[in-house]
């Protein structure tokens, strides 16, 4: 495979995740637009304040887990807030996870081996 294809896979990675986290947000918190989610936004404002907020978000990020079948939740429950500040912070953290189960290095978005 080449060094384009191996880029091309990459890049739909990357916008395959981020598309599930704005289907599994607008999912549970019922979007107007999920294609213009402001992914700067603040976490706790975009979902809401109250615990059942913070459980669906929960929830979205557990989804990704599983769909993804990522292992190592390395946070604890109900923190999510505090881990992921803002929509970003959240693709971030999972993208992350898939991109080292694909053997991607993260960081420079090339293959580990």
């Amino acid at each position: 495979m080449s060094y384009f294809m191996n880029q091309e896979a990459v890049q739909e990675m990357l916008t395959e995740v981020q598309s599930m986290l704005a289907v599994l947000l607008d999912e549970y918190f019922k979007i107007d637009n999920p294609l213009t989610i402001d992914w700067e936004a603040d976490t706790r404002d975009f979902c809401g304040n109250t615990q059942e907020d913070l459980e669906k978000f929960g929830h979205v990020m557990l989804d990704l887990h599983l769909y993804y079948q990522v292992d190592g939740i390395d946070y604890e429950p109900h923190t999510e807030y505090e881990e992921f500040p803002t929509l970003n912070h959240a693709y971030d953290y999972i993208v992350t996870k898939v991109l080292i189960k694909n053997g991607i290095d993260p960081d420079t978005l090339e293959p580990t081996s």
